[in-house]
C-alpha cells in the first residue's frame, strides 16, 4: 500500500508556462502540454490505479456510459488508452472527477489518443500531467512524505503501421522516463502486441500459457 501525501507544493516548483489552479469545465493546457497543482489530501490513503482501451469516449455520450460502467469499480486513476476525443486539455467532469485528453488535432487527424481519469478524490495530489505525443502521456503523483509516482499511459502502433512511428513511440517512452525520476514508476496502457506462446529455447520469460503467435510489437 502507497501513502499519499498531506502537504502542499510550493509555488517555486510551478511553472509560468503551465496551468496553477483547478481546472473548469474544458480548462485547457499551455504550450508545453503540462499542468501542475497544489495538493491536501490526508494519508493512509489505498490507491487504485488501472488502465482500459475505451475503444471511443469522443462522445458526451460515450464518456458518461463509461462513467456508469465506473461505479461498480474501487478506482483513483485510470490510464486511457484509444480514446479518439479530439484535442489536448483538463476538464472537469460530472461528479468532479478530471478527464485529460491528448487526441487529434488540426495537424494530426488521424491520432486514436491516449487520456487520464483522475478520480476526485485523488486530483488535489496531482503535481503535473505532460504529454509526448498522441500515444505516451505522463503523471505525476505526490506520495506520503517526500515521495512521488509517476505513471506513464501509452496506446501503441498497430503492426500495420511504419517502423518510424513504432520507434518514435518507444523514444517517447523512454523520453519520458529519462525526465521524470520517482520512487514508483508505472508503465501502463495498450501495446497492442501478441504474447502468444512460448518459444522453443525461451525459459522463464513468458510462461506456459500463452494463446496464439506473437507479433512484431513483442520485442525481445
Amino acid at each position: 500500500m502507497v501513502e499519499i501525501a498531506s502537504h502542499n507544493y510550493s509555488e517555486a516548483r510551478l511553472q509560468n508556462e503551465v496551468l496553477q489552479s483547478k481546472p473548469r469545465g474544458g480548462s485547457k493546457a499551455g504550450k508545453s502540454g503540462s499542468f501542475r497543482m497544489e495538493n491536501s489530501r490526508k494519508t493512509g490513503q489505498e490507491l487504485f490505479i488501472c488502465t482500459y482501451n475505451t475503444r471511443t469516449i469522443r462522445t458526451e455520450e460515450s464518456l458518461q456510459h463509461l462513467l456508469e460502467e465506473l461505479e461498480e469499480f474501487k478506482w483513483d486513476i485510470i490510464g486511457l488508452a484509444e480514446t479518439r476525443r479530439e484535442g489536448e486539455g483538463l476538464e472537469e467532469i460530472e461528479g468532479g472527477a478530471w478527464l485529460y485528453n491528448r487526441g487529434a488535432t488540426e495537424d494530426d487527424k488521424k491520432a486514436r489518443g491516449v487520456g487520464f481519469l483522475i478520480h476526485s478524490k485523488i486530483k488535489d495530489n496531482i503535481i503535473e500531467v505532460k504529454s509526448y505525443s498522441n500515444r505516451v502521456i505522463l503523471l505525476r503523483l505526490q506520495l506520503a512524505g517526500k515521495e512521488e509516482m509517476c505513471i506513464i499511459q501509452v496506446y501503441a502502433p498497430t503492426s500495420d503501421h511504419d517502423d518510424d512511428e513504432v520507434e518514435q513511440f518507444y523514444e517517447d517512452i523512454t523520453k519520458a522516463l529519462e525526465e521524470h525520476k520517482s520512487n514508483y514508476t508505472i508503465v501502463m496502457g495498450d501495446f497492442n502486441a501478441k504474447v502468444g506462446k512460448q518459444q522453443e529455447g525461451e525459459e522463464n520469460i513468458l510462461g506456459k500459457f500463452g494463446v496464439g503467435e506473437r507479433n512484431r510489437r513483442v520485442r525481445p
